[in-house]
């Protein structure tokens, strides 16, 4: 099914509905024991990301309200972070030795190193082969899911009109141009970890109202994309580093990778700032009157 709004008149409406489609699928999904485990995983975090984006277009609505809600979601997803967090660490580390000349030895110590810090690597497995104490963490974020979906009728979509959805998009927008240019002037792993954030929000936000707009407009959407996949591959570098931090090289962590993962990390931080400055090149009183002039109310058929 195709994630868009259908009407302007409509609008509050859509957004409910198009939020119980991710919740309902998120549930189904999490019972289906034919399903791969780092896929599902994965799969799970991306739906919760795309109605906590939904949610930040409508939060005038009612700020208590949206605020609570988004945080229900969040720490449902956090929750299974640490799943996610151990695959995406090994594959960093992986793709990080194809591009590095590292002799057998260092390399065994490394990744002797690496699996005590975070753990053996991720097997692909299916859901109803999976240890006890990962499937009792995704029952508790179903259980969290089904307690949204339940209060999902009483929420406030009578207050969600058009100014709600365009005021909800800017300061999308304007957080994250604030968190670029935070990290421009301080690349720290936190702000660069933030400034992804609010670029994956804007992004799953330009992807909803891909019919209120001319495609123009959303082809920042694609350039979105390709920031957020480098802000995402210095992150699991980010990760990784830490995973092996602290350790001297006769300890087991080989200089050749800590080497090619900085370098590795200056090139992804390099690009990513001067798509960022492109991205978020209009300051947000500009970027709304576009966002107003080039709203266009088509109707959308969901696949």
């Amino acid at each position: 099914m195709a994630t868009r709004l259908k009407t302007n008149a409509t609008i509050g409406a859509d957004l409910q509905r198009l939020i119980q489609v991710q919740l309902e699928r998120a549930i189904d999904e999490a019972r289906d024991p034919q399903r791969d485990w780092n896929e599902l995983i994965h799969g799970l975090r991306l739906r919760c990301k795309r109605i906590v984006a939904m949610l930040l277009l409508m939060r005038e609505a009612d700020r208590d309200w949206n605020d609570r809600e988004r945080k229900m979601i969040h720490q449902a997803a956090s929750n299974l972070g640490r799943f996610r967090d151990a695959h995406s660490i090994h594959h960093a580390f992986q793709q990080l030795c194809k591009s590095t000349k590292v002799p057998p030895a260092a390399l065994a110590k490394s990744v002797k190193l690496l699996c005590e810090n975070v753990g053996e690597q991720p097997v692909d497995a299916k859901l109803e082969n999976v240890p006890r104490e990962q499937l009792q963490e995704l029952q508790d974020f179903e259980y969290a899911l089904r307690g949204i979906l339940k209060r999902l009728a009483s929420w406030p979509m009578e207050n969600v009109h058009l100014e709600t959805v365009i005021g909800g998009l800017v300061r999308t927008y304007k957080r994250g141009r604030g968190t670029m240019r935070r990290t421009r002037k301080h690349p720290t792993d936190d702000n660069l970890h933030h400034w992804r954030k609010w670029a994956k929000h804007h992004q799953y936000q330009l992807q909803l109202l891909k019919k209120q707009y001319p495609q123009r407009f959303l082809a920042r959407s694609d350039r979105l994309s390709t920031l957020t996949k480098l802000l995402g591959d210095d992150h699991d570098l980010a990760m990784l580093r830490r995973a092996l931090a602290g350790h001297s090289d006769d300890a087991g962590v080989a200089q050749e990778l800590v080497t090619a993962l900085v370098e590795q990390r200056g090139s992804l931080q390099a690009n990513a700032r001067k798509l960022g400055q492109r991205i978020f090149e209009k300051k947000p009183k500009q970027f709304k009157k576009i966002a107003l002039k080039s709203w266009r109310p088509r109707i959308s058929q969901d696949r």
